[in-house]
């Protein structure tokens, strides 16, 4: 019928990050490709250099995003996952033997600042100043493929501090590294984004069956 024919091919879907996906996004997808089976699902891995590109320039029809995004020509969609912050240093740095870590004492250390990203995500993953107004020194880095495991590493020789979610730990690899908990901070946030205005039928059938799960 019309209906199955407009959702015929595939579906691409970008992951800013594998952890950004959430603990459901392969539950999404197996219930998206059961309703429509004439459609399938393609998760791809996204750059960190200008990771929204591939979806401006239609090359993913949506994608898995940390959030704060408040760009006028994104949608952003049902929240996919919520995780509190911890901070990534190396396994001899003084904060390894913390419990936890205040989010004012950030202005000790050097954290990773990349180019490319949208202000307002960039400033919630990695502020340039505490909520008390004291300045967090930064140190910029290439982004591009190899970008998580290049962080991991500058991470464990004590370049800079990174700070994360729980999720992201197994992707930093087997470095010799410490993750203490950040207070003071919000938990960090992903959700599915989508650019506007959202005309494809495959991608307004995957947000109804995301919505649908997850129960927003």
């Amino acid at each position: 019928n019309t209906a199955a024919r407009s959702l015929e091919g595939t579906l691409r879907l970008g992951l800013l990050s594998g952890p950004a996906g959430g603990q459901h996004l392969v539950e999404i997808v197996g219930a998206f490709e059961a309703l429509h089976p004439e459609c399938s699902v393609e998760i791809v891995q996204l750059s960190w250099d200008d990771p929204f590109a591939p979806l401006r320039e239609n090359d993913v029809h949506l994608m898995a995003s940390w959030i704060p995004l408040e760009q006028p020509d994104l949608v952003v969609g049902p929240i996919l996952a919520s995780q509190p912050r911890v901070l990534a240093v190396a396994s001899g740095h003084p904060l390894a033997v913390r419990d936890s870590i205040d989010v004012e004492e950030l202005s000790d250390a050097p954290v990773v600042r990349f180019d490319n990203w949208p202000k307002e995500l960039h400033e919630a993953l990695f502020p340039l100043r505490t909520p008390g107004g004291r300045p967090i020194p930064g140190r910029r880095i290439p982004v591009g493929e190899r970008a998580p495991f290049e962080l991991a590493v500058r991470v464990a020789r004590g370049e800079l501090v990174f700070p994360t979610i729980p999720s992201a730990i197994p992707y930093m690899g087997e470095l010799d590294l410490a993750f203490v908990p950040i207070t003071g901070m919000p938990p960090f946030r992903s959700a599915l984004v989508w650019r506007r205005p959202a005309r494809d039928p495959k991608l307004r059938a995957f947000v109804r069956v995301a919505r649908d799960l997850l129960k927003e």
